[in-house]
């Protein structure tokens, strides 16, 4: 299970001091009850089903608090196919795992950055747009085919790490030919994000790769992540604070726009450097592209996988509490009369007993005869 809007979970933090602000408040009217009256006359007037009264309108409420809340964060969990009738494009996400992505010049790590923009990226798409993954070192590779299924293919990209394609060294012309394969046809266009730092060891692009790249249907787009100025490469995990060293110098690895420049040139696309900021800003790159070699699928039917919503349940469940809640508010307070005649019966008794023992003692004289 997923949910769409997890910020709304959030909201549950606040069950618990409500919990105990609740339990609070009815522990001082019990104490202020118990001040003024006895459990007898409580009972008679019907006060003594009151505590246990609000305390379920209280946990009524609680319960409904929480349940919204989960409602709000809208859960999925499985798909279902539609047909959506409208544009569509294919998106190639393209993530370098060569080792200089490791190097931590921009939050969370050059790495981390070019996954949660390619997350964003699928978040933003359509309903009629199919991703697909690949991963590229010195050399690329698939990692999930075109589908339109996003939980699989977030559960894919989830998974990948940097050093686990060959030596962890870049050749990043070999993106022109996947691309070109990928989309060879310009009569079926597709977009090809690349997000990578730019280094490469393969060298300049060729001529033969550039024509090939021309000449198909890919539109490529480059996102620079990391910065001019660079980092050290971290030999292993980062947080080990070792660094590569080559000829007894660390090496620095730093953005170098020039290759993705020229990758992008070539594949009729445009070179982005990553603005930073929140990652939905950078994927809003995406549809300039997009809207360009989508057009040729407007009015179409497209089947789509989309995830199941969920949020019908908790959300009846809430309206359920509330409706109970209101309900008890509602109903009357129900007066016990035996036990008020029974009580008013014994103060009356009570009172004749006392007057009894204010009055005087009775004299009685005898009068004498004779």
């Amino acid at each position: 299970m997923s949910f769409a809007t997890t910020l709304a979970l959030t909201l549950l933090a606040a069950v618990a001091p409500l919990t105990w602000l609740l339990a609070w408040s009815h522990r001082r009217a019990r104490i202020r009850r118990a001040a003024i009256a006895t459990d007898s006359v409580l009972a008679s007037q019907g006060a003594s089903s009151a505590p246990r009264r609000a305390a379920a309108r209280s946990a009524l409420l609680v319960v409904a608090f929480a349940v919204v809340a989960v409602a709000l964060a809208r859960p999925r969990a499985g798909t279902e196919r539609q047909e959506v009738k409208g544009a569509g494009a294919d998106v190639l996400l393209v993530v370098d795992v060569s080792n200089s992505m490791k190097v931590e010049d921009v939050r969370g790590g050059r790495f981390n950055r070019a996954r949660r923009i390619a997350a964003a990226m699928i978040d933003a798409g359509s309903a009629l747009d199919r991703f697909g993954l690949a991963a590229v070192a010195d050399e690329p590779r698939i990692e999930c085919p075109m589908t339109t299924d996003v939980d699989a293919l977030g559960g894919r990209l989830s998974e990948l790490r940097v050093g686990s394609i060959g030596d962890g060294s870049s050749v990043l012309g070999s993106v022109a030919d996947l691309a070109a394969r990928q989309f060879p046809d310009q009569d079926r266009p597709g977009v090809v994000v690349l997000l990578s730092d730019g280094e490469d060891h393969g060298g300049m692009l060729s001529d033969a790769r550039k024509a090939e790249l021309a000449s198909s249907g890919a539109v490529l787009l480059c996102i620079g992540i990391g910065t001019e100025r660079g980092g050290p490469v971290p030999e292993g995990e980062p947080f080990l604070g070792r660094h590569l060293t080559w000829n007894g110098q660390t090496v620095v690895s730093r953005l170098t726009e020039r290759t993705l420049r020229d990758l992008a040139e070539a594949g009729h696309g445009r070179y982005v450097p990553d603005p930073g900021g929140s990652e939905e800003r950078v994927a809003a790159l995406l549809r300039e592209p997009e809207a360009a070699v989508a057009t040729q699928r407007k009015g179409a039917l497209r089947s789509s996988a989309v995830a199941r919503e969920w949020f019908q349940l908790p959300l009846a469940v809430g309206v359920l509490a509330l409706a109970l809640e209101a309900l008890l508010a509602a109903l009357p307070v129900v007066r016990h009369t035996t036990a008020v005649r029974s009580a008013s019966m014994r103060a009356g008794h009570v009172r004749q007993l006392r007057r009894r023992e204010d009055e005087p003692p009775l004299v009685v004289r005898r009068r004498k005869v004779g």
